[in-house]
């Protein structure tokens, strides 16, 4: 799907390539949902081809709100369904509400666990947009066993919360997500358009770090989410073989590469919402 600042879509079997490379590269978790185009439909093909048993999935519920909270748990288990056979799964690793506001609905809190019971799911939770929605699903269930949420070198809020304190203690799986909000983060700041402005110092020391470093903008920004939340799945989108190259764990002495991204933490601030969620961007 054409999404944030990709405006194109590989072909079929440039994505069977960008997978096996992940998957040579030690990659063994893929994170997908139906509204990512027909990503789920590839990703099981590939899946089925490679005979890739060991892959850990996790895929999302599309938005409920315009169902009937008397028909969301069908619907639920209907999605489920839907996702194992377009993932050639009999059980899915993960599924998470792709609409965080859906899992509110005790209906839907059911319908995973009654998934989990038959083994359609191996477990579920949400995809939100900040800590109080990993915060609102844990205390609404306590079944929850993965969260996946926004952070970055721009987006902190996750950093010392109780919520990431929480899921350590409990051992619930933080997936971090937006690490480069929509690739906004990689760009040069004089690049970024008016109503991110703010996120022009940001980019600025991401870049500066890069050269003291020698390594990629994208490899600092990875090695500073470890640095910030070092137990945290980390969930990138990536189009080609060279942008998953160039996103490669640093393979560098730690000291050097500490230093840098302690240097890079004293010279980054907080942002306002409107610059960190993208939901209040203008569409362009």
């Amino acid at each position: 799907l054409r999404y944030g600042m990709a405006r194109s879509v590989p072909d079929v079997a440039s994505v069977c390539r960008l997978f096996d490379q992940a998957w040579s590269m030690g990659i063994r978790k893929f994170d997908t949902a139906r509204a990512y185009g027909d990503a789920e439909e590839r990703l099981g093909r590939w899946l089925s081809m490679r005979g890739a048993e060991s892959a850990v999935i996790a895929t999302k519920i599309p938005s409920l709100k315009e169902v009937p909270s008397g028909k969301r748990a069908a619907v639920v288990a209907r999605e489920i369904d839907v996702s194992r056979r377009l993932l050639s799964r009999d059980r899915i690793d993960y599924c998470l509400c792709h609409d965080a506001r859906d899992f509110a609905d005790a209906a839907v809190r059911d319908a995973l666990r009654s998934a989990c019971e038959h083994e359609s799911i191996g477990g579920f939770g949400i995809s939100g947009y900040g800590p109080e929605d990993g915060q609102d699903a844990l205390d609404r269930d306590p079944g929850v066993t993965l969260l996946q949420l926004p952070a970055s070198l721009a987006d902190q809020r996750l950093r010392g919360s109780l919520l990431a304190k929480t899921v350590g203690r409990r051992g619930i799986v933080l997936a971090a997500r937006s690490l480069f909000l929509q690739g906004r983060l990689l760009q040069a700041p004089l690049d970024l358009p008016p109503h991110l402005a703010a996120l022009a110092p940001v980019c600025g020391s991401l870049q500066q770090a890069s050269s003291a470093l020698g390594l990629p903008p994208g490899q600092v920004a990875i090695a500073f989410l470890r640095y910030m939340l070092p137990r945290a799945d980390i969930v990138v989108g990536v189009q080609t073989e060279a942008e998953l190259d160039e996103l490669a764990e640093p393979q560098v002495d730690s000291a050097p590469l500490a230093d840098g991204l302690a240097a890079l933490d004293r010279a980054v601030g907080p942002l306002p919402p409107a610059v960190i969620d993208p939901r209040q961007w203008p569409e362009t």
